[in-house]
């Protein structure tokens, strides 16, 4: 039978065993360069502008509120607001309400 990696000498390591060992130190650096690469990629496309990404989806919105007439509430009213939901969850909870 042919082999393709015969060795006369018995003391000589096998060759396949090096072209193993070759072959995962290759398929290793192919992995770590491929996901260098896909991390480069990925830090070129997420550079975003915020601040015109903000201009473009939030002032519109800000605009749309001012001509409707409604306005951002103060901390005090929310605080109100919190506390009239947290009275009405209670009555209903001991069955005041």
């Amino acid at each position: 039978m042919f082999k393709l990696f015969a060795s006369n000498k018995k003391d000589e390591p096998s060759r396949t065993r090096r072209w193993f060992f070759k072959g995962v130190a290759t398929a290793g650096i192919a992995v770590a360069s491929a996901g260098a690469f896909a991390a480069s990629f990925r830090n070129g496309k997420t550079e975003v502008d915020y601040q015109a990404a903000y201009d473009k989806d939030v002032l519109p919105g800000d605009k749309v509120l001012q001509k409707n007439g409604f306005e951002e509430i103060s901390q005090q009213e929310k605080e109100e607001m919190l506390q009239m939901f947290i009275d009405d969850y209670e009555d209903k909870k001991t069955g005041l309400a």
